[in-house]
């Protein structure tokens, strides 16, 4: 027997073994023992005793391919609270996964879950709750979410409170109009109980008590987190066509930061070009307008991501990435196709206090923004058709993740990862434990063979220092689209996307009936993955 043991405070253990079971092949299991019952997590044949790990064929190398029904499963490996056992079972997991990484075999996350309903439903948000035992998702929907109730036009906007292993919904609220409305991201004041959404009212509809601006317009909605109570809606805009990309919550007030594009002028503003970065200040108790700033060159330019220092009392200031089609200033360089813009904004006002632009020949678009836990280090997530990073790749579209002090806007650096064909990389997080690994959530196609291949889900863990990568964890099956990724309790992934087929050969499921809410379903597409950050 090969393997690692670990108990935890509350009289769980844990085991990842090679057991020999008398057949011709021995199985590798991770076992977690609970109080009076034990639970085999999962196996996978192996074709040698002597050599397991280093001959796991790619076929057999399966750690969650059976859907475990008990969401307390997931947090006896998982939860944080486990202790000891998560830490061992991080660590075997990590060595496992470096054996099989360099052969070039690719483990499934640790759980996914995938959803089933009527019209096209989208996820373009996530948020983790304070003991992560609750994610909140944002997006789109086609359907009627929650049986019995109906939907408001062509598409509404929905957050839902779900179990971040599961997928089982707490609660699920729709908005919208009787036009084609969205939410665009989500943001969380766990202090305060509240969760917010930001998003687009779109064909001049109005939310209720609201009057439309103009041909789409900007919302964002404030919601109980407990229960999905819609406390407070606002809509804004100019007479064109308007909308909010991303959302943030300011610790020390509440208050929330709305950022997007607008096409016409804002109430004392100007329109630059073609559309402009808009930004909004909105008060978190009742969402009236505190401030709006609108900015831009002569071209299309659009806010795209937020960040917002994590500590209550540093938040005088907030980074917003957009992409820009010119210099914000003449001083700063331009790369000729649309730009990366990093800004440093004054929360009490939106004036820029230091201005940051990175940009190829070609497009450049920027997905996702983080701070490190210090909050002086600021990474960036984003994609280019040119030659952005260190290193330029053959292909049509890269992934590109850069590094800059949050003080200063100075670059640290900036790395390009790609295939012969398209990549880009939609979120970065830092890991809390130890800040100098990163994991970059992408989408990839070959991204480690010249193999043509679909768009997969594809986590891959940097070198903070430098950027080079370290692991890649390929975790999809084909035709995905991840749209961003947060922290869950006990080390722990997850990524948030869509696809338009089974993920990792899991069999697309029917209605997916849910117990203390009404039955609810959601799209074929949707998906959560979730796995140990090693």
């Amino acid at each position: 027997m090969l393997g690692v043991d670990a108990a935890g405070g509350d009289g769980r253990t844990a085991s990842i073994e090679l057991v020999d079971t008398g057949g011709e092949e021995p199985d590798l299991v991770i076992t977690t023992h609970a109080p009076n019952s034990t639970v085999f997590f999962n196996q996978a044949s192996v074709s040698n005793v002597a050599a397991a790990m280093d001959s796991v064929s790619e076929g057999q190398a399966a750690f969650a391919m059976q859907q475990q029904q008990d969401g307390d499963l997931f947090d006896t490996l998982a939860d944080a609270r486990v202790g000891d056992t998560r830490s061992a079972l991080s660590q075997a997991t990590a060595d496992i996964l470096s054996r099989l990484e360099s052969r070039g075999i690719d483990l499934p996350p640790l759980g996914v879950s995938q959803w089933s309903t009527l019209a096209q439903t989208s996820p373009t948000g996530a948020v983790i709750g304070a003991e992560g035992s609750i994610l909140f998702l944002s997006g789109s929907t086609g359907d009627a979410l929650v049986t019995g109730q109906s939907s408001h036009g062509k598409t509404d906007a929905f957050v839902a409170a779900v179990h971040p292993r599961t997928a089982k919904p707490t609660w699920i609220t729709q908005l919208g109009t009787g036009e084609f409305d969205t939410a665009t991201s989500v943001a969380l004041d766990a202090s305060r109980g509240r969760v917010f959404i930001s998003g687009v009212v779109g064909n001049k509809a109005a939310l209720p008590g609201h009057t439309s601006r103009g041909n789409s317009d900007i919302f964002a909605a404030c919601l109980d987190a407990a229960t999905g109570e819609v406390l407070w809606t606002q809509q804004l805009g100019t007479s064109e066509y308007d909308r909010a990309d991303a959302i943030a919550v300011l610790p020390s007030t509440g208050d929330v930061v709305v950022t997007g594009s607008v096409r016409g002028s804002l109430p004392n503003h100007s329109i630059s070009g073609i559309s402009d970065v808009a930004v909004a200040r909105l008060s978190g108790n009742n969402g009236s307008v505190m401030w709006t700033q609108q900015f831009g060159t002569n071209g299309f330019d659009s806010g795209l991501a937020l960040a917002v220092p994590p500590s209550p009392g540093k938040d005088d200031r907030f980074y917003l990435a957009a992409a820009v089609e010119g210099p914000l200033e003449p001083n700063l360089p331009y790369g000729g196709g649309t730009d990366i813009a990093i800004l440093c904004m004054d929360s009490s006002d939106g004036e820029a206090l230091w201005i940051q632009q990175l940009g190829s020949s070609g497009a450049d678009t920027p997905y996702g923004l983080t701070l490190d836990p210090s909050g002086v280090v600021l990474y960036v997530a984003a994609e280019t058709t040119g030659s952005l990073g260190s290193d330029g790749y053959p292909g049509t579209r890269d992934a590109v993740v850069a590094k800059l002090n949050a003080v200063t806007g100075a670059v640290s650096w900036v790395q390009q990862y790609g295939s012969t064909s398209s990549d880009k990389a939609v979120a970065v997080l830092v890991d809390g434990n130890d800040a100098s690994r990163l994991y970059a959530a992408m989408q990839t196609t070959n991204f480690r063979s010249t193999t043509p291949d679909n768009y997969k889900t594809t986590v891959v863990r940097l070198d903070a220092s430098n950027g080079d990568m370290t692991q890649t964890r390929v975790i999809g099956s084909g035709s995905d689209s991840p749209t961003t990724a947060t922290w869950a309790a006990g080390n722990t992934i997850i990524v948030v996307g869509s696809t338009r087929t089974p993920f990792f050969g899991w069999p697309t499921p029917g209605g997916v009936p849910t117990s203390g809410v009404p039955s609810a379903n959601f799209a074929s597409n949707p998906y959560l993955a979730a796995f140990f950050a090693t």
